[in-house]
């Protein structure tokens, strides 16, 4: 059965999916394929509570609810009188908020992310800029955000505009761990065309991209 090794606060989508082998290895003792098991709650159904992964034992789920811990909590959500968006306030662990705003259209639900609290660039006609930079967010809480409205949305996602809170290529390393989860056939498999970045124009950023 899996023993515990060490403890983390950082959950697995916080990390690069070419480095959730190794975290898991330094976390649990036991068969490598319960990996694949958690990542496909998270990822292709959104559950990130251990105790409703019920093919995982009990003794794991357990150690999972130490180790595994979500980066955000629903704070408030508002949902548009014709349904055609749902705006997503979140808290972060530190206490800073962030947005996720969820777009239906037709058929297609677009999910819009922020990458940062605050944002540095102060540009006069947006309220977030107004407001002051506070921190990058992290790669996990990028991708959670996705998570927590995939598992709200009966519909699938079918397209990621990274056009909220902050200036996507200010906290461009981040974002690319977060969007290749997002990306990967091995995690949220939603396909490149269908993700959209959008820049104030940051220097060298979109050549970077």
């Amino acid at each position: 059965m899996p023993e515990l090794t060490q403890t983390s606060d950082h959950p697995l989508w916080d990390h690069a999916l070419e480095q959730q082998p190794e975290w898991w290895k330094s976390h649990f003792k036991g068969p490598s394929f319960r990996l694949k098991q958690v990542q496909q709650w998270v990822y292709e159904k959104g559950v990130m509570d251990p105790n409703l992964m019920s093919n995982l034992p009990a003794d794991l789920q357990e150690q999972l609810n130490t180790n595994m811990k979500p980066l955000l909590s629903y704070d408030t959500s508002l949902k548009a009188k014709d349904h055609s968006a749902d705006k997503h306030l979140f808290k972060c662990r530190d206490g800073a908020h962030l947005e996720s705003v969820l777009l239906r259209s037709g058929k297609r639900r677009t999910i819009c992310l922020s990458t940062q609290v605050g944002c540095a660039l102060a540009c006069k006609f947006c309220h977030t800029g107004l407001a002051g930079f506070k921190r990058n967010l992290s790669p996990g809480e990028i991708v959670e955000q996705v998570l927590h409205i995939k598992r709200e949305e009966p519909d699938r996602i079918s397209n990621i505009v990274v056009m909220g809170m902050g200036e996507p290529m200010l906290n461009y390393d981040q974002l690319m761990v977060a969007l290749r989860q997002i990306n990967s056939p091995d995690a949220l498999g939603l396909g490149a065309r269908h993700i959209t970045i959008s820049t104030s124009g940051v220097k060298g950023g979109i050549l970077k991209l």
